[in-house]
């Protein structure tokens, strides 16, 4: 008996009038309907949101589990952001589970969580997201000036371009 509000959801989106966002993301919401088995509540809106964005990718939380399911049932997402990291930091439900989904993944996959929470230096985290993972894009965070300039060296030196 679930359903989605439209008209409320409509009103928040309506913050985004006049701009001219490229990427929609459902969000969290995924990681609860697809192991519940809601295909037809994800599909509906996935194509709400493609109505009114160019792109939509999808947030997933526990990417071992909700990954497959969403591949299995051909869920009409553009990619899929999840945290990537050597250690396995919030990859879910284990590292590894994690790893070969999102190796699996038909989709690009957005990488965020790469230093792992700052356990990771730069480099190492840029090499394994790039490297061994192999995802399209990565979301890093940071709070500096000097962090910026440090950790934009080791993305380009990972993918080939310093």
């Amino acid at each position: 008996r679930m359903a989605i509000d439209y008209g409320l959801f409509e009103r928040y989106i309506g913050f985004f009038d006049g701009f001219d966002p490229l990427i929609a993301d459902p969000g969290a919401e995924v990681d609860l309907l697809a192991p519940g088995g809601r295909f037809d509540l994800i599909k509906e809106y996935i194509a709400f949101l493609r109505e009114r964005f160019q792109a939509v990718v999808t947030s997933v939380h526990h990417p071992g589990i909700t990954m497959p399911l969403l591949e299995a049932n051909d869920i009409p997402c553009d990619g899929y952001i999840t945290p990537v990291n050597k250690p396995g930091v919030f990859m879910l439900p284990t590292p590894e589970a994690a790893r070969v989904a999102i190796k699996a993944s038909s989709r690009p996959v957005i990488a965020i969580k790469p230093m792992a929470g700052g356990r990771l230096c730069n480099q190492e985290a840029f090499d394994h997201v790039f490297g061994e993972m192999g995802v399209a894009s990565c979301m890093f965070g940071m709070g500096t000036l000097d962090e910026v300039k440090e950790t934009v060296t080791n993305a380009k030196r990972a993918l080939g371009c310093a």
